[in-house]
């Protein structure tokens, strides 16, 4: 609720507070990482125990997620360079 442009009305629909807030010319995209902190877990044993391996995991998420939706690689402004 703290980052977003929207609120919940008392009828459970959205209203919008402001116009021309950062999500009209930015997208961002939250990742909970590595798998165990925040909200996300496993049902296995296989949280991340070192830096590398979570960087390493990052990456590749970066990757696919880019994959999936190319139209953010056309961006005005990508600081996101993948090689």
């Amino acid at each position: 609720m703290e980052l977003g442009p929207y609120r919940p009305t008392k009828d459970g629909k959205l209203e919008r507070l402001t116009n021309g807030s950062w999500d009209e010319f930015a997208n961002l995209l939250f990742v909970d990482q590595p798998v165990g902190t925040g909200y996300s877990y496993v049902s296995t044993d296989s949280y991340v125990h070192e830096l590398t391996e979570a960087a390493d995991q990052l990456v590749i998420f970066l990757e696919k997620f880019m994959e999936i939706f190319p139209e953010y690689l056309d961006t005005e402004v990508n600081y996101l360079q993948l090689s």
